[in-house]
């Protein structure tokens, strides 16, 4: 019964790791992308600090969706976690 129960728990928090480190990812290629898109496509010439700004607060916003949609969807969701996603991001910064 506690061998059981320590699998499951194993086979969550790994798939919660795994679904974790893919949105991370996906977030990098999305912010190297969107800000070459922005860069040399649709606002070329534009400041480099204002473009990385936008592309990276827009990253931000889908890295925050995503994690709670995907890997944490099973955890309460409050308005307190949007707090809390700025607080370790801007710590981590």
């Amino acid at each position: 019964m506690i061998l059981r129960r320590a699998a499951m728990l194993i086979r969550q928090e790994f798939r919660r790791l795994f679904t974790f480190g893919v949105i991370g990812l996906s977030s990098i290629g999305l912010l190297l992308g969107g800000y070459k898109l922005l860069s040399l496509i649709v606002w070329r010439g534009g400041p480099p600090t204002i473009q990385y700004t936008i592309v990276a607060v827009l990253v931000a916003w889908f890295n925050y969706e995503a994690n709670r949609y995907f890997t944490f969807s099973q955890l309460n969701r409050t308005s307190a976690s949007v707090g809390r996603f700025v607080t370790i991001g801007v710590i981590a910064t």
